[in-house]
């Protein structure tokens, strides 16, 4: 096909971390329906040798992202690595648009751009508050790794040419912090591949009768166990609930069940109503079908929650789940969440997202950034 419009999109993440598939993957292969994509995935050293997904529609492109990138100097290192291999000049100096995800990526392609003496229209589609991860675990290392991830910032915030955020809290977070204009930024929650995330009634009835749960109420929990996940205080509160309330079943879909497993032992907890299992990511959806309701337990009040767009609560919104966000939500049938969530159709931000490329790239202007 002969497109009118050469997207570069540059990603922070590859194949070894499920956002990449969920997100990065997904969203590119939409895109390439409508425009040239070539994708720029920044891998440590064991992804350099990984495979893309096999049905991929882009270009794919390898570069090798340092360690500890959110430090503006590993940042430059990137960059100056990035320029040695032709394929990836060659990409930014044919695109027409540059999206860039996250703050490493954005630092990476303006980078890129700087060291070229060129100038091209760069979307830094900002994820998440990264400096506040930092500042919150305290100490000499972690103030160092603030300062420089703040700098990092600052540098995205002053030279990209637009913005996505990934929630109205975040929007209004730096668009007060960095006196953005409303003409320079949008929202785009995370994406959900609805191809695969769909309500399915069939699938509904054939999953809940193969794990014998077809009278229960079902509650879901997808994805890690790291400590701020807080899949043992789940696991508490339910089996509390569960011992009032026998209709009751959790189901929990892990990256790693071997902690939690060890979790529910120690604490004599009965497996008789949870089920744990570790899928590939194309059957998260049919699980997440045999569920009423999805959980995902978070400090709200946390400025990093609080921006926040899990991935997963878009997920539990396209397969048609209540959520719960709350533990006492858990075995409250009547529970409703005090937050908005903001889900929207991956066809639809494609579209928004192609209108706004198309716009930037028409208004190109000048040489340099």
């Amino acid at each position: 096909m002969n497109f009118d419009l050469k997207l570069l999109y540059i990603s922070d993440a590859f194949v070894s971390l499920s956002v990449f598939q969920s997100q990065v993957h997904t969203l590119c292969n939409f895109h390439s329906d409508f425009c040239e994509v070539s994708v720029i995935s920044m891998c440590n050293h064991r992804e350099i040798a990984a495979s893309y997904p096999e049905n991929i529609k882009y270009t794919p492109i390898k570069t090798y992202k340092f360690p500890k990138s959110f430090i503006p100097a590993m940042g430059k290192l990137n960059a100056v690595l990035a320029l040695l291999k032709k394929q990836i000049t060659d990409s930014f100096k044919q695109s027409d648009v540059i999206h860039c995800r996250g703050h490493i990526g954005a630092y990476f392609g303006i980078s890129v751009l700087k060291m070229l003496g060129i100038h091209k229209p760069l979307i830094a589609d900002i994820r998440g508050e990264i400096c506040e991860e930092f500042r919150l675990k305290g100490g000499i290392k972690g103030k160092f790794f603030w300062q420089q991830s703040k700098r990092l910032e600052r540098f995205v915030f002053k030279y990209s040419d637009f913005f996505f955020f990934v929630s109205d809290e975040m929007r209004k977070y730096y668009v007060q912090q960095y006196d953005i204009s409303a003409e320079r930024c949008t929202v785009f929650p995370t994406i959900v591949n609805d191809n695969l995330f769909k309500k399915d009634e069939q699938v509904r009835q054939a999953v809940r009768k193969e794990l014998k749960i077809e009278d229960k109420y079902v509650y879901i929990y997808v994805g890690g166990v790291d400590v701020w996940q807080n899949v043992d205080k789940i696991i508490k509160k339910f089996a509390e609930v569960s011992t009032l309330k026998e209709k009751l079943h959790l189901l929990l879909i892990l990256t790693n069940p071997a902690p939690i497993r060890k979790y529910i032992e120690q604490h004599n907890i009965s497996m008789e109503n949870i089920t744990i299992l570790s899928v590939p990511y194309d059957d998260v959806a049919k699980y997440l079908n045999a569920a009423d309701a999805g959980i995902i337990i978070r400090d709200w009040d946390n400025i990093i929650n609080k921006v926040a767009s899990p991935t997963k609560i878009n997920e539990y919104l396209a397969c048609g789940l209540k959520i719960i966000d709350r533990l006492e939500g858990i075995g409250d049938f009547t529970f409703k969440t005090k937050r908005k969530y903001h889900y929207i159709p991956v066809c639809e931000v494609v579209e928004k997202q192609q209108d706004i490329y198309r716009k930037l790239a028409s208004h190109r202007s000048g040489n340099d950034i």
